[in-house]
């Protein structure tokens, strides 16, 4: 069953907010020395890309500038390619890059 927009939106904010709970005080040194933090962070930049994806597509119309193809790209890389994505990326996505995503769902992006 096709999921709401307002549900997915809920999804990424709740993961967003765990994100950043497990990241605040992190620096880049200390989270790509964690095994445990490397992997909670991979699980929740999962979370949030596969609910991006599974919005509608007659939804993902109303958000021209996100680029979805590329979201898609992302999200198999580190689900499928996990050992190949580095701390850097991981760290880039998660204190940068999904916060964007969020920014453009919520309109003022």
């Amino acid at each position: 069953m096709a999921k709401s927009l307002t549900y997915l939106v809920g999804v990424i904010d709740k993961n967003l907010d765990i994100l950043h709970s497990r990241l605040e005080g992190v620096s880049l040194n200390r989270f790509a020395e964690d095994p445990l933090l490397l992997d909670a962070v991979r699980f929740r930049l999962a979370q949030i890309l596969q609910a991006a994806l599974s919005i509608k597509d007659k939804d993902k119309a109303k958000f021209p500038n996100i680029q979805w193809i590329k979201l898609k790209l992302i999200r198999n890389h580190i689900v499928h390619s996990a050992d190949k994505v580095s701390p850097e990326e991981l760290y880039k996505l998660a204190v940068n890059d999904v916060y964007e995503l969020q920014k453009q769902l919520k309109g003022n992006g």
